[in-house]
């Protein structure tokens, strides 16, 4: 199979600063790249709207599904937050879900109905969303997912 590697080299030089042979170290970073390239498969295929917000409410994680609902590109929602690329209705509830988990560090959950320009009318939609943290409790974000119901 394909190997991924890290290479990085470098002089390394007599006293004087002339080069008198090279340093190389090579990581094998295949694991790595295996694990981006399977993100990036769930995010295209995952046919529920999902995604991931840094702790200043910006998307940085999101999947195509997402994307189509709000009818948005990738770089229209790269480092936005959601008043920037919803429709105000939409968004003042989007914040409003997002201050909840941040205030009670539990999974909240949602059925509502919404309407925004880009649903074409209305839709019913079912939104979980919890808040992500590293090992040491540290919050990072909020990741969330919404089904069309």
């Amino acid at each position: 199979g394909m190997v991924w590697l890290n290479v990085i080299a470098g002089p390394v030089c007599d006293d004087s600063g002339q080069p008198i042979h090279f340093l190389i170290m090579v990581e094998d970073i295949s694991p790595r790249k295996q694990a981006e390239l399977h993100q990036a498969l769930i995010l295209r295929t995952i046919p529920d709207p999902l995604w991931f917000k840094d702790m200043a409410g910006r998307y940085v994680l999101w999947s195509d599904a997402f994307l189509a609902l709000h009818r948005r590109s990738a770089a229209e929602v790269a480092g936005r937050r959601a008043a920037e690329i919803m429709a105000p209705s939409l968004a003042a509830g989007v914040e409003e879900s997002d201050a909840i988990v941040l205030a009670t560090r539990q999974p909240f959950q949602r059925e509502r109905r919404a309407a925004a320009p880009e649903f074409d009318g209305e839709r019913w939609l079912d939104t979980t969303k919890t808040l992500v943290c590293d090992e040491d409790g540290q919050p990072l974000g909020i990741i969330g997912i919404t089904r069309d119901i």
